[in-house]
């Protein structure tokens, strides 16, 4: 099943009691905009990774130009890198580790580092294909057509936490508002149902992403 970011909007509206506001392009809701979902649904991809991530590789081959001495850059999508093989050897290479009185050296093989930010070194010269095998962020929808790439389990985690997001606009409108209670039956001036309620749909968020098995790292 392929899910596009519309269908994902759709779902919010729906869960949120909102209206589609007709012809609009990207697709909004009478009370939530088109730009709040887009934001919603960015930071439910980003928050999904800690426990699901894209499995991506890069290559870096000898026609590779290092931004520095055996240095290249990564992908912008790195989170974390799960293991490097090297074809010139046939196997995957070790990670280096630091530790004081260590060399720089992998003891006549090659060997890497995650560093600097962004980037990854190795200890001699790339001979011939290096796979980098890592874990990667979600791509973000960019309009309305747009196929998210999660698995499909995870969709309605990704609505619940999105719903969320967009209400915690009108929670923090409440909160102004209701510094001003006065009266006993009108509840306490911390009360406020909008917050509660945004932090009910972000419970559900976190119960149907702890259904999904949590993806294994790597051993090193």
């Amino acid at each position: 099943m392929t899910t596009t970011f519309l269908q994902v909007k759709q779902e919010i509206l729906r869960l949120l009691d909102d209206e589609v506001v007709t012809g609009s392009s990207p697709m909004a809701g009478q009370a939530i905009s088109a730009a709040l979902m887009q934001d919603a649904v960015n930071a439910a991809l980003e928050s999904i990774t800690t426990r699901i991530w894209k499995r991506s590789t890069f290559t870096i081959t000898t026609e590779t130009t290092p931004t520095a001495t055996r240095q290249y850059t990564l992908p912008s999508d790195v989170i974390d890198i799960e293991a490097i093989y090297d074809a010139n050897v046939g196997q995957f290479i070790p990670r280096l580790e630091l530790r004081v009185g260590s060399a720089f050296a992998s003891g006549g093989g090659n060997a890497w580092l995650p560093y600097p930010s962004g980037s990854i070194t190795f200890t001699a010269d790339v001979e011939d294909t290096i796979t980098s095998y890592y874990a990667g962020a979600w791509t973000q929808p960019t309009g309305d057509t747009s196929v998210l790439d999660i698995p499909d389990a995870a969709i309605i985690a990704i609505v619940f936490f999105a719903a969320s997001y967009c209400r915690l606009p009108s929670a923090a409108s409440a909160a102004n508002i209701r510094q001003y209670n006065t009266k006993v039956d009108s509840g306490q001036p911390t009360d406020n149902p909008v917050a509660e309620f945004s932090d009910f749909l972000l419970k559900r968020y976190e119960i149907e992403l702890a259904r999904i098995p949590m993806m294994q790292r790597e051993r090193r």
